[in-house]
């Protein structure tokens, strides 16, 4: 499988059919904003410090494309880009 790696953020499979994965850093609070190509705000995920690791998230109803991940987690931002595609 194909990763994307920051220092403390994996997200698989990309590129996806639907669902997929983020591991998140333990210990912090953390937001997910998912945005389309472009640029509206689909929806957010919050995960509190005892949740960390994997949270699954699903673009099943989306349409192909590239979708844009903005990962608040404590004063962090990374951006990750998920593809979608059958």
């Amino acid at each position: 499988a194909n990763r994307i790696v920051t220092p403390s953020t994996t997200l698989f499979p990309n590129p996806t059919t639907g669902r997929f994965m983020i591991n998140l850093p333990k210990g912090e609070n953390s937001a997910i904003m998912v945005y389309n190509s472009e640029g509206k705000e689909l929806f957010m995920v919050k995960t509190n410090r005892q949740s960390g690791s994997n949270i699954e998230l699903d673009l099943t109803g989306e349409p192909d494309g590239i979708y844009v991940l903005k990962i608040r987690t404590g004063n962090q931002v990374f951006i990750k880009k998920v593809t979608k595609a059958k």
